[in-house]
């Protein structure tokens, strides 16, 4: 039987005011600095690239048109996405999520398997890893 005696964990009741508008100020200062990350970060972005070394290693690579920071970071991100490099799994999926296919988890729910199968297959792993032992 449930106890509805019990108080509700996240209400502000016990909360002074001061406290209150202590918190309700920190979050408005932390979304303002937010806002204002956000806003350097695209104006880097959409900012020339006036490095004469990064602008002819894009034109190699097939860029045109006015280069900027913004197209440097997605090559070198296709660039360790294509590498060996332990990060590149990473870069792969950075890549696919801005291009807007992130990764979906597709779970078979319209069999379920028996108790049997089911040890039946924990057997099977277990001897697996037995063998490679």
């Amino acid at each position: 039987m449930e106890n509805t005696n019990l108080k509700k964990t996240n209400n502000f009741e016990n909360v002074s005011k001061e406290a209150l508008e202590k918190g309700r100020l920190l979050s408005h200062e932390n979304k303002k600095r937010n806002t204002k990350m956000r806003d350097v970060t695209k104006n880097v972005l959409a900012t020339k690239i006036k490095n004469e070394a990064l602008e002819k290693e894009l034109r190699a690579a097939g860029f045109k048109g006015v280069l900027t920071y913004q197209d440097l970071l997605i090559y070198r991100l296709f660039t360790k996405a294509l590498s060996n490099a332990s990060d590149s799994i990473a870069a792969f999926k950075e890549i696919r999520s801005l291009a807007g296919e992130a990764e979906t988890i597709k779970v078979d729910m319209t069999v379920t398997p028996t108790l049997d199968e089911q040890a039946q297959r924990i057997t099977a792993v277990l001897n697996e890893y037995r063998a490679i032992e």
